[in-house]
């Protein structure tokens, strides 16, 4: 937890005056040398392997909650193990009356409890869930009634009361679909999220990936009166130019950028490129593309956090 301070002065206190939240929860089976299965249906293996793997990286922030099966699941789609991944089938006939206590949610829950309330100076806690468009696309189909959307909101607002409880320093919505394409009464539930995330003192930050371009982003944030947002991988699963991110992100109180993960030096050049189009507008941060893949070299990674830092500097 940041200790009162807002999601952007968190940001700012960091190192160097930035932060560097890379996606590791992929990383931690093969951390552990468990399944994915293994992982998260027990919330003290998944707890401290996030923040074990946090330390390895040097993350200015332990993160969960980015696979969105998690909460399909947990409404009732059927899930089964391939290849160490979870694959989801068809949407349900109704949701899960009891989605808190379906599935891998307990575990994920406590998980997310137990992180946020430990104490560290040394990093903060982000909680990730599945956003309202994605998490419907996934379990209503394509043109759900309005009983279906209120059934998924009382899903979402039972989880994010949950999360916020333990005051993470942020609650993410991530979001693969395009949230301003959603109907009115799915877009309403953005609204009852951010109010959540207020009263517990959390960020609510929308992170958007799949996207066609940052501005259509950006854009999403606004329209769902969401202050910070975090770009992700755009449709070809690329990082887009980090200035151009910053550049659209007018009127955002915080805004993380994406980095290509190649080398520490030319990484570092991306965010020092970003930083420099920043200039007084929001608090920037960086993370990767989306969730690093299992393979990720982990010693990169963690110098590329130490050459954002130097820049930043």
């Amino acid at each position: 937890m940041s200790g009162g301070r807002s999601f952007e002065e968190f940001v700012r206190a960091r190192a160097g005056g930035t932060a560097f939240i890379p996606l590791v929860e992929e990383l931690a089976p093969r951390v552990e040398g468990v399944t994915g299965a293994e992982l998260t249906a027990d919330p003290t293996l998944w707890a401290g392997s996030l923040e074990r793997v946090a330390t390895l990286v040097d993350a200015d922030a332990v993160t969960i909650g980015w696979d969105a099966s998690i909460l399909a699941e947990a409404c009732g789609v059927p899930l089964r193990w391939e290849e160490e991944r979870p694959v989801l089938g068809e949407p349900p006939p109704s949701l899960s009356p009891a989605a808190k206590t379906s599935g891998r949610a307990p575990a994920f829950l406590e998980a997310a409890r137990r992180l946020a309330v430990t104490p560290r100076a040394e990093r903060g806690c982000v909680v990730a869930m599945a956003g309202p468009a994605s998490l419907a696309a996934l379990v209503l189909g394509p043109a759900p009634d309005r009983q279906a959307v209120a059934a998924l909101k009382s899903v979402l607002v039972g989880i994010a009361e949950v999360i916020c409880q333990s005051r993470p320093d942020g609650l993410v919505l991530v979001e693969t679909c395009e949230p301003r394409k959603s109907s009115p009464e799915l877009r309403r539930i953005y609204g009852t999220l951010r109010n959540i995330a207020d009263y517990y003192g959390a960020a609510l930050i929308l992170y958007v990936g799949g996207h066609r371009d940052v501005g259509s982003a950006a854009a999403a944030a606004a329209s769902l009166r969401i202050d910070h947002l975090m770009v992700g991988g755009n449709h070809a699963g690329d990082a887009p130019d980090p200035a151009a991110v910053v550049r659209a992100a007018t009127g955002l109180r915080s805004i993380a950028v994406p980095l290509a993960l190649r080398d520490a030096e030319s990484t570092g050049q991306s965010a020092a490129a970003a930083l420099s189009a920043a200039g007084s507008g929001p608090a920037v941060y960086f993370t990767t593309p989306g969730p690093m893949p299992r393979q990720t070299d982990i010693g990169l990674v963690r110098e590329i956090g130490e050459s954002i830092r130097g820049i930043a500097h």
